[in-house]
């Protein structure tokens, strides 16, 4: 997945082929952890809406400490993450987040 990053000039481009492998990549834990990294460090908010549909606790736990400050901003979205984490019996990605600030 990175040596194709590394061929593709566009950022614009990078950012649909992440999202086009979350979107088709259900069983490969890494593959999705590194694309939601990617996501993070492109500084866009586009990951709150990929973030709170991911079936995966450990996932959203490990990703939230990344999401870029800018995400802090858009509360409704953050709020729409933190609803999706407390619908898990393990609320363990809740903790990630407080009051707008990375944890």
């Amino acid at each position: 997945m990175i040596s194709k990053f590394n061929e593709i000039r566009d950022d614009k481009e990078k950012i649909k082929i992440a999202c086009e492998r979350i979107k088709n990549s259900k069983h490969y834990y890494c593959l999705r952890y590194g694309l939601y990294y990617f996501l993070c460090s492109t500084q866009n908010n586009l990951i709150l809406s990929w973030l709170p549909n991911e079936s995966s606790a450990l996932i959203q736990a490990m990703i939230i400490p990344h999401l870029p400050q800018s995400c802090f901003n858009k509360t409704s979205n953050i709020q729409k993450l933190i609803d999706s984490c407390f619908k898990r019996s393990n609320y363990g990605a809740c903790f990630n987040v407080d009051n707008g600030n990375i944890k």
